[in-house]
């Protein structure tokens, strides 16, 4: 029914965040990257030409798919791609498209009572190693 974006403005590590609500009122959030760290700029800045991306090109592009089953969510990204392809399918469009992505798997997930990950397959592995693309805050805590 709707895709919305909302900027968290930290002015050190500024986040967007993506919101997919479906027609039964059920909302999914998903997360993009949060830009390039620009110390003199307002709050927020780094984010807003992605925000800017999905409110303009990709939002319109959601409204009226369905997102039920994992293949509508893989339907909704190949959909999306496409709807880029006159921007060039890396940096923000495709930083933006990862957002709603990621926000239509929380959905499909809330809507079936599930975690995310069981929509992806069986367990593996019962313990995996974790990354963390944030080392600059130097403390493994801080992350």
């Amino acid at each position: 029914a709707s895709v919305r974006t909302e900027i968290l403005p930290d002015p050190f590590n500024p986040q967007l965040l993506v919101h997919v609500t479906g027609d039964d009122g059920r909302t999914g959030t998903g997360e993009t990257w949060w830009g390039t760290y620009q110390p003199s700029a307002p709050p927020g800045t780094p984010v807003v030409p992605i925000a800017s991306m999905i409110d303009a090109v990709l939002a319109p592009a959601c409204v009226g798919r369905p997102l039920g089953s994992v293949e509508d969510i893989e339907a909704l990204f190949r959909h999306l791609a496409r709807t880029c392809v006159q921007y060039g399918y890396e940096g923000i469009a495709s930083t933006a498209i990862s957002g709603i992505d990621i926000a239509a798997w929380d959905l499909v997930a809330r809507r079936r009572g599930v975690p995310v990950h069981s929509l992806l397959g069986p367990t593996v592995h019962e313990r995996i190693p974790v990354y963390a693309s944030l080392t600059w805050l130097g403390d493994a805590d801080r992350v």
